[in-house]
């Protein structure tokens, strides 16, 4: 995650967000609480990240904020962790050690059934593939 990506990534964030707070307020607006909506990044993956990526978790972070949702970055490792703990992002309420956690910090208070996964979508996956054909490696995130 660098600056060839990092606005890509806050865009794709800030629509999912949006989907998260539309799919908590319900489409007769009686739907689940907003706090039970939500978006995990898992960088179980990611390989490396400077400022640009930090940036775009900042952001949504804060967009999140605003619509009423859950947001979290969770499972960063190696140079991800790294930059995280430096810059003392990885003290953030959104940051989480593994998936697990971040899914229990989001949704401890709601019913399965409240629950929203967002997947990866087939636009998602060829975005992926054609960035690892681009550098000729797996894929950051």
């Amino acid at each position: 995650m660098d600056a060839s990506n990092s606005r890509t990534l806050t865009d794709r964030l800030i629509v999912l967000l949006g989907e998260a707070a539309e799919h908590a307020g319900g489409e007769d607006g009686a739907g689940a609480r907003r706090d039970e909506a939500g978006v995990i990044v898992h960088l179980a993956e990611l390989a490396f990240c400077d400022a640009s990526g930090l940036s775009s978790f900042v952001v949504a972070a804060g967009a999140a904020e605003d619509l009423g949702v859950g947001f979290a970055v969770a499972g960063a490792s190696g140079l991800a962790e790294r930059i995280l703990d430096v810059t003392g992002l990885a003290k953030a309420e959104w940051v989480h050690p593994d998936l697990s956690e971040a899914v229990r910090a989001l949704y401890s208070d709601a019913r399965p059934s409240e629950r929203l996964s967002i997947v990866p979508t087939a636009r998602d996956r060829r975005d992926a593939r054609e960035h690892r054909d681009r550098r000729g490696r797996p894929a950051a995130g």
